[in-house]
């Protein structure tokens, strides 16, 4: 985290005034008319999506100054949610904050963790791209399309939980050689 708010400040700016202006927007479309529970996790795609250039600088960055983080004794599950999950959990907070202040209580808490799930995702893909930007916006933005079908047949969890176990095999095969 400090190191997107030190040596990222234009990213992270701009990332952020993005999505939180788009989470301002959200919530007063649905002060207009009631938006069904789609639109809302279709935005929170999009918006767990937007941050994808910050996760992949945040990657490079743990990959090149931490090599030998994986060497101390882990164990899997702290190592995939706690290794980056603390840092993106405070990433997110600004448009979490956005919606349960605005009384989204429970939309808050879906685009927390929704959100979350896709920013493990381009954590670990990352580094199976061997950090070649060009290559995870195209597949991201593949990704991003075939996820935006799925939710629009009303597969969302399922997207979800695909991204989340994608990301846990992803990291299980790149640093505890799981089959």
């Amino acid at each position: 985290f400090i190191y997107k708010v030190t040596r990222e400040v234009p990213a992270l700016i701009l990332t952020k005034c993005a999505t939180s202006v788009f989470m301002l927007l959200m919530i007063h479309w649905q002060r207009e008319e009631v938006m069904s529970l789609r639109q809302w996790w279709l935005s929170f795609l999009l918006v767990g999506s937007a941050h994808a250039l910050l996760v992949f600088r945040a990657s490079l960055f743990m990959e090149t100054s931490f090599k030998d983080f994986w060497g101390l004794p882990v164990d899997p599950l702290r190592g995939f949610l706690f290794a980056s999950g603390r840092c993106y959990l405070l990433l997110l907070l600004p448009e979490f904050f956005i919606l349960l202040l605005n009384g989204y209580v429970y939309f808050a808490l879906i685009g927390l963790l929704s959100e979350w799930c896709i920013l493990f995702f381009y954590h670990y893909f990352a580094p199976y791209l061997r950090f070649n930007l060009k290559a995870l916006l195209k597949t991201g933005f593949l990704l991003l399309c075939v996820a935006f079908v799925l939710t629009l047949y009303w597969f969302y969890w399922l997207v979800i939980i695909g991204y989340l176990l994608i990301a846990g095999l992803l990291f299980g095969l790149r640093f505890y050689c799981l089959p």
